[in-house]
């Protein structure tokens, strides 16, 4: 019996669907920390506010992340920002307001 070894092709198919299913990993442990980092902090105005006028752009990265990553793999656990508890203002800052329990 003789072994076929896999085409040029078939190892670029192969390597291409690791390199996927490591970025999906990648993209799920980096938003689910970002989240983390900001929720559970005591302060996620001071983090917003260290941001600055950049913190709309970040919150605007992790939105689209967030939406490629649904897109690829729907039953992920990651959780978006709410945007009435993170509001974009027009200078590009984020306001934080507390959610109402």
């Amino acid at each position: 019996m003789k072994l076929t070894s896999a085409t040029s092709e078939q190892s670029a198919a192969s390597e291409i669907e690791l390199v996927t299913a490591q970025t999906v990993t990648y993209l799920q442990s980096s938003l689910k920390r970002i989240y983390q980092l900001v929720n559970n902090s005591s302060k996620p105005q001071g983090i917003l506010s260290a941001f600055g006028t950049n913190a709309a752009s970040a919150l605007e990265m992790y939105k689209t992340f967030h939406t490629a990553l649904n897109a690829v793999e729907p039953n992920n656990t990651v959780i978006s920002f709410d945007e009435t508890v993170y509001v974009v203002q027009e200078d590009g800052k984020v306001k934080y307001v507390a959610p109402k329990k």
